[in-house]
C-alpha cells in the first residue's frame, strides 16, 4: 500500500496526454492538427493566427504536451521557429524535459538535452527528470539522463530518490541499471525506509545478493568491519567512484567510531558528487572533533561558493588563510568569489598574495589579469596575461582574454584619433560592433 501511495504522489502531476483547450474555431482545429502530428498543417494554421501560445489548466504549453507524446518534428518546430524556452516550467514546476522523460520519448529527450534542458531540475517537490524515467521504466532515457550527468541519488521532498521510485514501480531492469551505476541501496528516505525496505520478489532478492557480494566478508558491528568498509571508502574515492564511496562512509559510520577523518573524506566525496548540502555538514562535523586543516575550510568554502552563497564562502575561505597564511589555493578561491561579486579590487589582493606564494601557478596571472581588465587597466592586464601565456603557452583562456584587452586598448585608441580628425577606423569597428 506504502508502495502506491508513492507512485500515486510522484506521478500525480505527471501523466497527461494532449488535452484539448477549447478556444475558437481556428485554435480548434489547431489542436487537431497537433494531436494528428500533422506539422505542415500546424504551420498554416499559425500563419493564419492561431494560438500556438496557449496553457492548459496546468499550466502546459503544446512544446511540454508534444514532448510528452513524443512528437519531434513538433518540438524542433516549437523549439527553434517559434521560439519556445526549453527551460519554461508549468504549474508544477516541470520544464519539458520532464514531459519527455515521463513519456519514455527518447528522441525528444536527446533534443531538448542537446538545446540545454538541465538533467537536475528540480520540480516543486523536488523531483528530476530521472525520477519520472525511473518510475515508468523508461531504461533508455534513465541510462541516457545518468550519461548525461543526472544526479543518481537526489531525493525529494520526502526523501525518496529514483532507485525508491524504480523499485516501487517494480522495474528491474532500471533497478539494476541504478544500482550498478552507483544508486545507494541504503539510501533512507524521512520515515527510514530503504529500497531494500520497500523492494519485493526478484527486486528484493537482486538487491539483498548485491549487498551481500559487496560487503566486507567479516560479520557486522565490529570495529575492524568499520575499518574496512572505510578502506573501501577510499578505494572507491581514489578511483572517482563517489556514490560507492559515500556508500561505504555511511556503513563505516552506521558500525563503528565516527572519526574526523571519516567525515572529511565524506565531506570530500559528496563535494566531488556535486551534494553540496551534504559535504557542508560533513566539513561542519570534521571541525567540530577539531580538525584544524585549511584544506577543509577550503572545501567548506568551495561547497557554499557552488551553492552561490558568497559571504560564507569568503568567511570560509579567510578561515583558511588564518590557518595557514601560504595557502595559495586559499586565496585564489576567495578571490575567484570577489570576482563574482565584482569586487575587483579584493580580486587583485588576493591573487597578489598567491601569486607570492606560488608564482609559476599561470592561472593566477591570467585570472589576475582578467581583474585588471574589468579595472579597465589594460597595460597591466597585458602584463599579467603576457606572463601567463609565458608560463603556459596553452592556457586557452589568457589568449582570449589578452584579446579582449587589445581590442578594448585599439578602441580607445581609435576613439582618442577620431577626437583628432581621424575617424576611419573608429568607425569601420564600431560598424562592426567591435567598439561601443
Amino acid at each position: 500500500m506504502k508502495n502506491l501511495l508513492i507512485l500515486f504522489l510522484i506521478l500525480l502531476t505527471s501523466t497527461f496526454s494532449l488535452q484539448k483547450s477549447f478556444g475558437s474555431a481556428l485554435d480548434d482545429r489547431l489542436f487537431e492538427a497537433l494531436k494528428n502530428n500533422n506539422l505542415e498543417k500546424v504551420k498554416t494554421l499559425v500563419q493564419k493566427g492561431a494560438n500556438i501560445r496557449k496553457k492548459n489548466s496546468f499550466g502546459d504549453s503544446y512544446l511540454d504536451e508534444c514532448a510528452y507524446v513524443g512528437y519531434i518534428d513538433i518540438v524542433k518546430y516549437l523549439v527553434e521557429e517559434k521560439g519556445f524556452s526549453v527551460h519554461a516550467k508549468n504549474n508544477d514546476g516541470r520544464t519539458p524535459l520532464f514531459q519527455a522523460s515521463d513519456g519514455g520519448r527518447l528522441e525528444v529527450v536527446k533534443y531538448l538535452v542537446e538545446k540545454g534542458a538541465g538533467v537536475n531540475q528540480r520540480d516543486g517537490i523536488g523531483v528530476t527528470p530521472i525520477f519520472l524515467a525511473a518510475v515508468k521504466g523508461h531504461l533508455e532515457v534513465l541510462k541516457f539522463l545518468v550519461q548525461k550527468g543526472a544526479t543518481l541519488n537526489v531525493q525529494e521532498f520526502r526523501g525518496y530518490t529514483p532507485l525508491h521510485l524504480a523499485v516501487s514501480g517494480r522495474h528491474l531492469e532500471s533497478v539494476k541499471f541504478l544500482v550498478e551505476n552507483g544508486a545507494r541501496i541504503e539510501q533512507k528516505d524521512q520515515s527510514g525506509k530503504t529500497p531494500v525496505d520497500m523492494a519485493t520478489g526478484k527486486i528484493k532478492e537482486y538487491l539483498e545478493n548485491y549487498l551481500a557480494s559487496k560487503g566486507p566478508a567479516k560479520g557486522l558491528g565490529k570495529k575492524s568491519d568499520a575499518e574496512a568498509y572505510i578502506k573501501q571508502g577510499f578505494k572507491y574515492y581514489k578511483n572517482k567512484e563517489y556514490d560507492q564511496a559515500i556508500s561505504s562512509f555511511h556503513k563505516a559510520k552506521e558500525i563503528g567510531p565516527k572519526t574526523l577523518k571519516l567525515y572529511v573524506y565524506l565531506g570530500l566525496s559528496y563535494f566531488k558528487n556535486k551534494e553540496y548540502d551534504q559535504a557542508i555538514s560533513s566539513f561542519h562535523k570534521a571541525i567540530e572533533m577539531g580538525h584544524k586543516d585549511s584544506k577543509v575550510y577550503v572545501h567548506l568554502g568551495l561547497s557554499h561558493y557552488k551553492k552561490g552563497e558568497y559571504d560564507q564562502a569568503i568567511s570560509d575561505f579567510t578561515k583558511a588563510v588564518e590557518i595557514n597564511p601560504r595557502s595559495d589555493i586559499a586565496y585564489q578561491c576567495r578571490g575567484v568569489v570577489y570576482a563574482k561579486k565584482g569586487e575587483y579590487d579584493q580580486v587583485i589582493s588576493d591573487f597578489s598574495k598567491a601569486i607570492k606564494i606560488n608564482p609559476t601557478n599561470a592561472e593566477l596571472f591570467r585570472d589576475r589579469g582578467h581583474a585588471f581588465y574589468k579595472k579597465g587597466d589594460y597595460d597591466q592586464a597585458i602584463f599579467d596575461l603576457n606572463t601567463a601565456i609565458k608560463i603556459n603557452p596553452k592556457l586557452a583562456k589568457a589568449y582570449s582574454t589578452r584579446g579582449n584587452v587589445m581590442m578594448k586598448k585599439a578602441c580607445f585608441d581609435w576613439g582618442r584619433a577620431c577626437k583628432l580628425g581621424d575617424c576611419e577606423l573608429y568607425i569601420k569597428a564600431k560598424d562592426k560592433g567591435w567598439c561601443e
